[in-house]
């Protein structure tokens, strides 16, 4: 039934009908939604029309008729097709079906998959490598594909696989020839019984010297030893037989043994010294494991005065003990002035100006500014303090675990390496720090492998102890999965174990016909407290020219895993989970000629070769991986490596095949961790490389260090478990654009753990919007439901998400996609602007657009009583010095155009002895095409000539910005909040745009992924985003300074400033406040250093306004009194 697509999305399907582009095309895909129910689509003027196909109770088929008309029933989909293609024009459908989309060539089901370790075409048959599989092979493969391989070892599977491959020719072959000995299985046999013919022989050695101990004249040992030559059934038999007589020999002898001598001479004893086996007991096998010493972290830094690197100073960070020491050369006393204790450490601030500078706040003291002498060393000492901080917690509930997540492909071979570089993140790449990081075990340990040369017993045992060996724990297993050689393992500490729940596991297997396991992914899903995680270990279809192959498996794998809360199923493992890590062989390569990679290779020039990595293009494609992130690669490629080789450039390439010829592997990043993370969730990437001296695959192992911010599932207000009923969640509209062919009626479904059950929207009334390939539903604040939490307490319900599927609202109800929405930073008296990008299986459908917040009747939303430990670092234009907060400046300000614009919150240091003060507001920011929350899209580069627009399109095709839709409230704000550094939600483009730092000579780019978003800004926003282009009512208030003039007065008679504020409101340029204290220079002593291109790189353009600025800091020098 090549018109019969199976496992393939509703978006996929009309791909396909839209590239004929054929009045009369059709194809039938699977209901996603109805069991046993199929899709009809049909392709007439431009758009996809969709047929239910339903089965009756005797399980014939027939389109569902719109007017209820009883329509003649098939036994089967060809009939049916059949039928319908006679009656031409007269089927009752929109138009004839003329042509049948057939199953594209690549994805037919009888391809085999093969590769250095997969199952090959028979090489006696050429066809057989053209993509045919002979009836007695494909029947071995179904047989195979039954097998529960998990608790044999990788080299029983790899012998399977020969003679799938080559055996069964050969005994074919002899049966023909009248041959009744089977060579091919008697070869199978031999190689599997070769241990159990040397146990054999090893049991009936000892059988005789145990019947010589009960003889007293000892007996000749005598026995054949098998070869393969002489190995067969038979002999195998006669084996078991020896070993039966010999028992009973055994048996035999020693009964006339103690009749002859025990009763006869009943009560003599012989001089005997008597043996005492106590002295020969041993102690237990497992001791209570020693804690490993952790020890101090030195880092030596300038201290920063004035703007300025003054005296060398010495910090050290005791891990283990809680403390900090800030230690001068001239002075080595420890005292309360340079000890703090680790609960006295309030705020890390990086600034922003200057990637190797630190602010530490510290508890009723004066703010130090240190200068370190590397970005990687001022990440370090952030680490290590957030470390410190995480371990002396004295928190009823943990908010932050770290997690190990490795990846290895074995290779199918022993290893008696130890793996203690790759579970410490010590090698290639981005590792851990090795001295006091490296030794401090993880919370998680996450360990993939693929042609796993273990048994599932065996490798369990040996990272266990791995484990207790590296890192001085003794670590609790959460669950194991296995799919023949592919297997996930998931330990935790024991102090864990009763935060861990919902463990669930599933396996997808995508090898030949989606039948066999050689291919495929095992994943676990589980709760730590209430945060949901999901980790997918995947072992996708190799060799370089099956892109399209892998990219499908990994929409398979996401169709087929069978995890999470059974209500949530139309949203796929993507959507369902705070975090989703995947990771493993995923095959993906570098396409390049091979001579080029090696040059490159050799020259350590790794960049220009991650350009032709076809996982990144992939992503950038948006034809798999939609919506993960992964670290930046700083590591060799880890594929295809010399076994045992040593050296970082040792790469076998070549694979020299007798039937097809040589075989070119080009060295590429096969082994990969990718992650996604809901919007607003804390993830921050710690390490990310491999373990360059584990040699006995052809793959290295690969190892991901991350940390994690944890939910609680307790609610700590108890007054809100009473009042909550005041607290709604309100939409006041939704906009989509929803990538189909088929204009229908849509609604919104919202579900949420906050949410007492499923709540569904009216249909949309309206269409915003006519897009060609495009459907554009909203619904306005009257279609749209009003949202009441079961709690209203806010630290719960600002960690709490709302999932919305958007489904059709007549048919079979599919969803066209998915969309995970935060409510972080939600609070607020008016709406807020928010969108995501729309997924559904995999694939993205568009985007979701529109305005909501969280209401409560008090006029000012209740502060967050809690801070998280990850929220102790942050930069500098995330931060607010209390000190400079103004109690009398006006909370919100309304904007014209209906804009507004928010005061950021208070970052929860009202706990620390700060006033609880409404901050001064900020003027808006340059607009951006995207809010906070928003999923990036590419560029528009990358959309050209893709018939699948992604936004709003202007006449000539260009993607426009936001605040283009008709509605002037969906600009892309900045949001109320600032988020903290490593919330998911921040990425690359959704900041607001400040100027990029210049990065300082031997940064190798491999800090730590906040990093990289904090320091990836640019300045192509549009000129009318300048602060001086701005109408200057659209700027709020800015509160009056002390002691200002006029700035026509002369300077001989003025008093010198006190506060940057007061400087700028003497030269009449007040409006330029903000953005002098959001880009670091919030002190009048830092300004003599302010040179022309700051006021550039600070998006001041006017000339005369920054001529007039630097005039002023001339005459002040000069005139000013002080």
């Amino acid at each position: 039934m090549a018109f019969l697509h199976k496992g393939i999305s509703r978006l996929q399907a009309e791909k396909r009908l839209l590239q004929n582009k054929e009045d009369g095309s059709f194809l039938i895909r699977e209901s996603e939604t109805v069991p046993g129910a199929y899709v009809l689509c049909l392709l007439c003027q431009g758009r996809v029309h969709k047929y239910r196909i339903l089965p009756d109770l005797d399980g014939k088929l027939s389109v569902q008729s719109e007017n209820s008309l009883l329509e003649p029933r098939f036994v089967d989909l060809s009939h049916l097709v059949q039928e319908y293609m006679k009656r031409g024009d007269k089927n009752g459908l929109v138009c004839a079906m003329k042509k049948i989309v057939a199953v594209e060539r690549s994805e037919k089901l009888d391809e085999p998959d093969s590769d250095d370790d997969d199952f090959e075409a028979n090489a006696a048959d050429p066809s057989a490598r053209h993509n045919t599989v002979s009836t007695l092979r494909m029947q071995f493969l179904k047989n195979f594909a039954r097998l529960d391989l998990s608790k044999t070892e990788g080299e029983f599977m790899t012998i399977l696989k020969q003679y799938i491959d080559e055996g069964q020719d050969e005994d074919l072959v002899s049966m023909k020839a009248g041959n009744t000995k089977l060579p091919g299985l008697q070869k199978l046999l031999w190689t599997i019984a070769k241990p159990l013919v040397k146990e054999f022989d090893n049991f009936l050695l000892k059988m005789g010297l145990v019947r010589d101990l009960f003889s007293d004249v000892p007996k000749e040992q005598k026995w054949k030893e098998l070869e393969a030559e002489n190995f067969g059934v038979e002999e195998m038999s006669n084996k078991f037989n020896e070993c039966k007589a010999a028992l009973e020999d055994l048996q035999a002898g020693a009964q006339d043994f103690l009749k002859n001598y025990g009763i006869k001479d009943q009560g003599s004893h012989g001089d005997y010294t008597e043996i005492d086996f106590d002295m020969m007991k041993t102690a237990p096998f497992l001791q209570s494991v020693p804690q490993q010493p952790i020890p101090e972290a030195i880092f030596e830094v300038r201290a920063v005065k004035h703007g300025k690197p003054m005296g060398r100073v010495t910090l050290k960070v005791d891990v283990q003990t809680g403390r900090l020491f800030a230690v001068k050369p001239s002075k080595d006393i420890l005292d309360a002035s340079n000890t703090f204790s680790h609960e006295k450490i309030l705020q890390l601030i990086k600034k922003s100006t200057d990637n190797c500078r630190l602010d530490i706040v510290i508890e009723g003291k004066k703010t130090f500014t240190y200068q370190f002498e590397s970005v990687h060393a001022r990440e370090n000492f952030c680490q290590h303090i957030c470390q410190m901080k995480s371990m002396h917690s004295t928190a009823e509930e943990i908010d932050q675990v770290s997690i190990f997540i490795g990846t290895w492909n074995m290779g199918t071979a022993p290893f008696t390496e130890s793996l203690n570089s790759w579970v410490r993140c010590q090698g290639a790449g981005k590792i851990r720090e090795p001295l006091v990081m490296g030794v401090i075990p993880h919370d998680l340990y996450v360990i993939g492998t693929q042609e796993s040369s273990l048994t599932e017993k065996d490798w369990v045992n040996c990272l266990k102890a791995q484990l207790r060996l590296s890192m001085s724990i003794d670590p609790e297993i959460v669950c194991v999965c296995s799919l023949w050689g592919i297997r996930l393992v998931v330990f935790t500490k024991a102090e864990h174990q009763h935060r861990i729940s919902h463990v669930e596991h599933s396996s997808v297997k995508t090898g030949i016909a989606n039948a066999l396991g050689n291919k495929g992914a095992v994943a676990i899903s589980m709760y730590f407290n209430g945060t949901s995680i999901c980790f997918i270990n995947s072992h996708l279809a190799s060799r370089s020219e099956r892109l399209a192959r892998r990219n499908q498996n990994y929409r398979d794998i996401i169709k087929g895993l069978s995890l999470g809360q059974k209500h949530l199923n139309v949203f796929d493992v993507t959507n369902q989970f705070h975090h989703v890590f995947w990771f493993g062989d995923l095959n993906y390569r570098v396409e390049e000629n091979i001579h080029c990679v090696l040059n490159k290779l050799q020259e350590g020039d790794i960049d220009s070769l991650l350009i032709l990595d076809q996982l990144k293009m992939t992503q950038d494609c948006k034809d798999a991986f939609v919506g993960f992130r992964e670290e930046a690669i700083t590591f060799l490629p880890t594929y295809r490596m010399e076994r045992g080789a040593k050296g970082k450039l040792v790469y076998n390439w070549r694979k020299v095949k007798k039937t097809t010829g040589d075989r070119i592997n080009v060295p590429s990043w096969c082994d990969r961790v990718m992650w996604r993370s809901y919007p607003g969730t804390f993830i921050e990437n710690i390490a990310y490389g491999c373990a360059d001296d584990i040699l006995s695959s052809d793959h290295r192992p690969v190892f991901s260090s991350f940390n994690i911010g944890i939910a609680s599932q307790f609610i700590t207000n108890r007054e809100s478990l009473v009042d909550q009923t005041s607290v709604r969640i309100i939409f006041d509209l939704v906009q989509a654009e929803i990538r189909t062919c088929s204009s229908q009626y849509f609604v919104l479904e919202f579900y949420s753990n906050c949410l007492p059950n499923v709540i569904s929207s009216n249909p949309n009334k309206t269409f915003y919007a006519e897009i060609a390939g495009l459907c554009c539903p909203q619904w306005t604040k009257d279609s749209l439901p009003e949202l009441h939490p079961i709690f209203g307490d806010r630290d719960y319900l600002e960690e709490q998400h709302i999932l919305i599927a958007i489904r059709t609202r007549d048919g079979d109800h599919e969803s066209y996609g998915e969309c995970v929405v935060t409510l972080k930073d939600m609070y607020s008296v008016q709406p807020e602007p928010f969108e995501y990008m729309l997924t559904h299986l995999g694939d993205e459908t568009g985007i979701i657009r529109g305005k909501m917040h969280i209401y409560t009747p008090e006029s000012a939303p209740r502060r967050r009583s809690s801070k998280k430990v990850y929220e102790l670092v942050s930069i500098d234009t995330e931060y607010h010095d209390p000190e400079l907060y103004l109690v009398d400046s006006p909370r919100l300000e309304k904007l014209n155009e209906g804009r507004y614009v928010n005061a950021p919150p208070f970052n929860g240091f009202s706990g620390a002895g700060y006033p609880e003060t409404n901050p001064a507001p900020i003027p808006a920011l340059p607009p951006t095409t995207t809010s906070v929350a928003t999923q990036v899209y590419p560029p528009d580069s990358q959309l050209s000539g893709d018939p699948w627009p992604f936004g709003i399109t202007d006449k000539q095709g260009v993607l426009t910005s936001f605040e283009t839709s008709t509605d002037p409230m969906l600009g892309a704000l900045p949001r109320k909040g600032k988020p903290y550094m490593g919330q998911s939600s921040l990425e690359v483009g959704q900041r607001p745009m400040l100027p990029a730092p210049v990065t300082p000579v031997g940064s190798t780019g491999t800090s730590k992924m906040t990093e990289s978003a904090v320091f990836s800004f640019s300045s192509s926003g549009p000129e009318s985003a300048s602060a001086e282009a701005r109408d200057a009512s659209m700027a709020p208030p800015v509160p009056t300074p002390r002691k200002t003039k006029h700035s026509d007065a002369g300077y001989a008679h003025l008093k010198k400033p006190d506060t940057v504020q007061e400087w700028l409101g003497c030269l009449g340029l007040s409006e330029y406040t903000n953005t002098f204290i959001i880009n670091g220079w919030d002190s009048i002593s830092y300004l003599g250093y302010l040179t022309n291109d700051d006021l550039v790189n600070m998006h001041i353009r006017n000339p005369k306004h920054r001529d007039r600025l630097l005039r002023s800091l001339q005459d002040m020098n000069l005139k000013f009194t002080g």
